[in-house]
């Protein structure tokens, strides 16, 4: 199985090589505010969930793509929406394209915009990627029937 720490990799490093991309940080949210050199356009990766479903996994990464803008000249907020949300359609895209990796990408996103003012004027979007893998179970780690006694018999002598 990919673990959490490679899908961050991987998402980075498509990032890095993104070229509408200057800074990529991986942290979380609260985290992400505190950062004072960052160079923009931004990207942000944030953990955000696992869910497991009979056979399947499913990790859940929240994405930031965000840019400064002047509110003082008209539009410029709505042409970072469109820049960042074309950069988050390449994330998904490269991503759901990518055989015999081990995941797939669930390709249903939702992009939502965002403005935000806390120390810069910054705009963009934020989507959630989800990876799904199959869930192997590792009979060498994972206590069974074959290698550890029930656990009925075993918490009965104990007690």
């Amino acid at each position: 199985m990919i673990t959490i720490n490679q899908y961050l990799k991987l998402i980075e490093n498509f990032l890095k090589q993104h070229h509408q991309i200057n800074t990529v940080i991986t942290s979380n949210e609260a985290d992400f505010t505190a950062y004072d050199n960052v160079v923009y356009p931004v990207a942000h990766i944030d953990y955000v969930t696992q869910r497991i479903n009979g056979a399947n996994v499913s990790h859940q990464f929240e994405i930031i793509i965000g840019d400064l803008f002047d509110p003082n000249i008209p539009e410029t907020e709505f042409e970072i929406y469109s820049d960042c949300n074309l950069i988050a359609d390449d994330v998904v895209t490269y991503f759901a394209n990518q055989f015999d990796t081990g995941y797939e990408v669930d390709e249903n996103v939702s992009v939502q915009k965002f403005t935000d003012a806390n120390v810069d004027r910054v705009a963009g979007c934020v989507f959630v990627l989800t990876f799904n893998q199959f869930r192997e179970a590792n009979a060498c780690i994972i206590p069974t029937n074959d290698n550890t006694r029930p656990f009925g018999e075993q918490f009965n002598q104990e007690f």
